[in-house]
């Protein structure tokens, strides 16, 4: 059944073009606000209006006012408002109630009232009716009387029948009377005046607005935190009863696995493998947030992935990445990032793509920055106290290979880099490859991807660890293109040869680096030595990591070192 659409009947004051303004403006509101209850308040901006119907600000307002009986006129910072109802009149009240909101509550909820202590239960009292204990006590002694008529002995039978006529010789059982109450005078207490009811307060929906999404996401997430019904994994909740456990056993069985696989291995593998639960299977996503959540608490397993794509791996795993560096030591070396990039300075996965060239720090250890432009690419840590994410790096122009990298978030004394594409390097590039990476839809996996150029061959320099560490220069073939001003060869170099690397307490240094750096590279001119910066950074970046910034700041603040303004470079050793 549909109910009758009628119009109010609604006489319009003024003159007559401000009533047929206000007829047309009210039919505008109506039409606004044509799912709307009766009298439910509907807002229309004033400039709205005046576009829609073609009339100016100034005289939508004198004909809104001069019908006060139909329309309200908010306003609202920088914005006004006409309000009206379906019914015709002005809402009883548009602005709202915000004395005991539910926005209100919910961002300042009332503390958890203090639990009364325990009180101990009253004993029952016993009442002893006293006149039948009386009653009684007269048909014991009648009956003793009775005895002593008889010559009957204390505690023997005077028999059955002598029984009976006791019983039927002892007194009726007594009523006892009623005890009257005291009187108690009645308190007459004059009941306080009713308080007058207020009108209700028309109310629309809970208004939000002054809080931030944020702001409201992190209030419902702490109420979830706080409530021991809820379990969490990352940005998932469950309650905790739906939560499956998990054995002794299945830990057991959980750890083996991934050790025999030698690598981390997502959650998906893990649940199907492991656990026996398929995929297709309607209990697969209550398994795996189980397993998630169970195994974020256990010291033996370290949670290593994304929100896109959760990796698990073990304390007994071997690093990802290259042995010839701890990656503690990286670390150190990129210390000089977490003051150029400050914690929270970047929005991470922000960007699409980046564009690196390798350096030859890069290069040999299979490394690339965690800099500013990889924090923008690369996704945040998902848990709290999450160290580093293995992530997939897809190569499609290397015979469509996938490696695993590990991504070292940065700590407050420690710079964040990525490690694992040492091989890709060795079998594909030269110090100086240009590198495009690539963001896809999961955060867990890139695309790797180098420009392609016709095949060369040149002298590169190289690190012989094998014995006694120094550097070499061997000839190497490669098709990919290169900034040439980041190459490493012998020609540009030729003092690098046989040259080995400086102490780890010289390269903590990057003042004593630059120093080694002037000697290896620079020309001689008297007692000093002359370099380009360019030059200079290339070569400090074999020894290790620093970026234009980083290594310009350290030479300012050198006296031994002097620039002219053109990009030349003078150390003095004497200073």
């Amino acid at each position: 059944m549909v109910a009758e659409q009628t119009r109010p009947d609604i006489t319009y004051q003024g003159t007559d073009a401000q009533q047929a303004l206000a007829e047309r403006t009210f039919q505008v509101i109506r039409l606004q606000g044509m799912f709307a209850s009766e009298y439910a308040p509907i807002r229309v901006k004033l400039d709205a209006l005046a576009g829609f119907l073609e009339a100016s600000e100034s005289d939508i307002l004198e004909a809104v006012r001069a019908n006060a009986q139909v329309f309200t006129v908010v306003e609202e910072e920088d914005t006004t408002w006409v309000v009206s109802s379906r019914h015709g009149t002005p809402p009883l009240d548009v602005v709202p109630d915000t004395r005991h909101s539910f926005a209100e509550r919910f961002m300042t909820p009332v503390p958890a009232p203090e639990r009364p202590l325990r009180t101990e239960r009253p004993e029952p009292e016993l009442v002893v009716n006293t006149e039948i204990g009386d009653a009684i006590d007269d048909a014991e002694r009648e009956s003793a009387r009775v005895d002593r008529e008889l010559g009957v002995e204390d505690g023997a039978d005077a028999g059955a029948g002598l029984t009976v006529e006791l019983i039927s010789e002892a007194p009726e059982t007594v009523e006892p009377e009623a005890v009257a109450e005291p009187a108690v005078e009645e308190e007459i207490v004059e009941e306080p005046e009713a308080a007058p009811v207020e009108p209700a307060v028309a109310t629309g929906p809970t208004d939000f607005s002054q809080y931030s999404d944020e702001a409201i996401a992190t209030a419902i997430e702490n109420t979830l935190r706080s409530d021991p019904r809820f379990a969490n994994f990352g940005h998932l909740w469950m309650p905790e009863e739906r939560v499956e456990r998990l054995s002794r056993g299945n830990l057991r069985s959980l750890a083996d696995y991934i050790n025999e696989q030698e690598q981390p291995l997502t959650d998906d593998v893990l649940v199907q493998d492991v656990l026996g639960v398929r995929r297709s299977s309607s209990e697969f996503e209550t398994m795996r947030f189980s397993m998630n959540y169970r195994l974020s608490s256990e010291r033996n397993f370290e949670f290593l992935g994304t929100r896109d794509q959760p990796f698990w791996g073990t304390t007994d795993l071997q690093p990802i990445g290259t042995t010839r560096r701890k990656a503690s030591d990286i670390g150190t070396d990129y210390r000089y990032l977490v003051d150029e990039v400050p914690a929270g300075s970047v929005k991470p996965r922000s960007v699409k793509s980046v564009e690196h060239t390798l350096t030859f720090y890069e290069f040999t250890y299979g490394l690339l920055p965690l800099d500013a432009r990889m924090q923008a690419l690369l996704p945040a840590p998902m848990m709290p106290d999450q160290r580093s994410a293995v992530l997939m790096v897809e190569i499609p122009q290397f015979d469509n290979s996938v490696y695993l990298v590990e991504v070292r978030y940065p700590t407050h004394n420690r710079g964040g880099f990525i490690l694992g594409l040492d091989d890709f390097y060795e079998e594909k590039l030269v110090p100086g490859a240009m590198l495009s990476i690539e963001a896809t839809d999961n955060d867990g996996q890139y695309r790797i991807e180098y420009l392609e150029d016709e095949e060369k061959q040149d002298r590169f320099l190289e690190l012989d660890d094998r014995r006694s560490p120094k550097y070499v220069f061997r000839p190497l073939s490669y098709d990919t293109a290169v900034a040439e001003e980041w190459l490493v060869t012998e020609d540009r170099f030729p003092r690098f040869a046989q040259e080995k690397p400086l102490s780890e307490k010289q390269r903590r240094r990057i003042e004593e680096v630059i120093e080694a750096t002037f000697l290896r590279i620079g020309e001689q001119d008297g007692k000093n030595w002359i370099a380009a910066f360019d030059d200079l950074l290339v070569a400090v970046n074999i020894e290790r990591p620093a970026s234009e910034t980083y290594l310009r700041s350290a030479i300012e603040n050198m006296p031994s070192v002097t620039d002219d303004g053109s990009g030349i470079l003078t150390y003095d050793p004497t200073a």
